[in-house]
């Protein structure tokens, strides 16, 4: 019998998605939720389980296709005669397939490829005996970049899964005295190369780059955006910062000028709730959303991509801080799933931690009404009383739909922001 795997609903309102990777090839022996390929959705990437165990009779997509839900995806002969009743599927909820993502029918099994049969990933992250090492997609590319073979990285990840920091260090690790014997100018050829992941001349828009240029094209063509720049002593906001960092408990998260940063915005929202807000497709209907969800945007190797903080109103700063680094981790691994970026009401980005970066324009995520830009902190010219002084200063852009937001209910917004940063004790009574 064949097994008729087909692109399953992963996500709210989502009706299509990316093929990244394929992880199975035909004539592969395969086995019950071995993951088969990779998706890309809402700028996660989503491993697919097999929903049977045999061998992959077509590969019926190629990575970078566009798929709609219910799309067929892989056929799988799962080794049985027609009308033969299927094998009792293991217990527990994490073993069902997904809900409607597979049909039988009868079909021919393919003939096995000439390289053999695939086997399950081992159980650590180091490969063996033709075993997959265990690793997600962007940490097999940023591996791929640095000309680091996985099957000698040791996995610090849950289950002996390789990380993208154990891959780096790896990579910077110093070669056995043979190796650098035998292969002296490999280390210098990759540090000549041009940078990891680019090509010259035309390329389609792959992974999360097709899905920021979808969104950005959106932005800039559908919102009309007014801009506020503001200016912030950021003095006590360093010293409130060190001060809760001193007093929090060892086990404790790392207390950051990010975590007050979107309490303060998560509080100017909720007194605003218009900045709270979005304009529906078609311009007629704006919702204003009661939850307080704050996106954080964050660069990674494969693009940006915005984890949102659910709550962010409700949340303590140790609970901020705890949120943050679990965000920015998952991200910077590739690990965030589906629930992790949606639901966003506005967005905060720091781009200030890039580098000595003070003004920007930051673009408005499609369905919210506001971004609010943070750069980074340094040492400036500041007037106090009659003269002038050198203090910490943070610059704080705000970006709002001018069709919803005008000029005073913007500056009201960011006038809240920048009174709670320059007095983030106000915050935490």
């Amino acid at each position: 019998m064949t097994v008729r795997f087909t692109l399953p609903d992963v996500g709210e309102g989502l009706d299509r998605a990316e093929i990244v990777e394929l992880l199975v090839a035909e004539g592969d022996s395969i086995g019950r939720d071995q993951p088969l390929l990779l998706i890309l959705t809402d700028k996660a990437e989503v491993e697919l389980p097999s929903p049977a165990a045999g061998t992959v009779v077509r590969m019926a997509v190629a990575p970078g296709d566009m798929v709609d839900v219910g799309a067929l995806l892989v056929e799988i002969d799962d080794g049985r005669a027609s009308g033969e009743p299927a094998a009792a599927p293991p217990a527990g909820p994490e073993a069902a397939a997904p809900a409607g993502a597979n049909a039988v029918e009868t079909a021919a099994p393919a003939a096995p490829n000439a390289a053999g049969a695939a086997t399950p990933e081992a159980p650590s992250g180091q490969a063996g005996d033709g075993m997959r090492p265990k690793a997600s997609p962007s940490t097999r590319r940023l591996a791929a970049e640095l000309g680091v073979d996985l099957a000698a990285v040791s996995g610090s990840g849950p289950g002996g899964r390789i990380t993208a920091d154990d891959v780096r260090a790896h990579e910077a690790a110093p070669a056995p005295a043979e190796a650098v014997a035998s292969e002296p100018s490999v280390r210098t050829e990759r540090r000549e190369r041009p940078a990891p992941g680019v090509t010259y001349g035309s390329q389609p828009l792959r992974g999360i780059r097709r899905a920021t240029a979808a969104a950005m094209t959106r932005s800039w063509s559908e919102i009309p955006h007014i801009t506020g720049m503001n200016e912030v002593d950021a003095t006590e906001l360093i010293a409130t910062r060190d001060r809760l960092r001193a007093t929090a408990p060892e086990d404790g998260p790392t207390i950051s000028a990010l975590a007050l940063m979107i309490k303060a915005v998560a509080r100017a929202l909720r007194s605003h709730p218009m900045t709270n807000a979005g304009v529906e497709p078609g311009g007629e209907a704006v919702t204003v959303h009661e939850a307080c969800n704050v996106g954080m945007a964050a660069a990674t190797d494969n693009g940006l991509v915005v984890p949102v903080v659910t709550a962010a109103d409700k949340r303590g700063v140790a609970d901020l801080a705890a949120e943050i680094t679990r965000l920015a981790t998952a991200a910077r691994s590739g690990r965030l799933t589906p629930e992790d970026l949606r639901g966003g009401t506005s967005t905060v980005t720091n781009y200030g931690s890039l580098g000595d970066a003070h003004y920007a324009t930051p673009l408005i995520r499609p369905g919210e009404a506001t971004i609010v830009g943070f750069g980074s902190i340094r040492p400036r010219p500041w007037v106090v009383g009659d003269e002038i002084v050198v203090r910490p200063v943070l610059p704080v852009v705000v970006s709002a739909d001018h069709r919803i937001i005008d000029g005073d209910l913007l500056n009201a917004f960011a006038n809240q922001i920048k009174a709670d940063l320059t007095d983030p004790v106000r915050m935490l009574l």
